[in-house]
């Protein structure tokens, strides 16, 4: 029983460090992601001037046809 449980313990134990191995991995990834999105700025002044007078339009009715 001794040996089973060491053995269950040892597979638990590789099991834990392969995973927090993987963590890293998966945290070093997410932040050049991020880091790469931050230098690409979106420039949505278009779109909301465009909402902007759609908006004005339908408060005075004057949608055109």
């Amino acid at each position: 029983m001794q040996n089973l449980n060491n053995r269950l313990a040892s597979y638990y134990l590789e099991k834990v460090a392969s995973l927090e191995k993987s963590n890293k991995q998966l945290e070093i990834q997410i932040r050049e992601k991020l880091a790469a999105s931050d230098s690409v700025k979106r420039d949505y002044t278009d779109q909301y001037n465009l909402i902007h007078v759609l908006r004005k339009q339908v408060r005075t009715g004057d949608v055109p046809a």
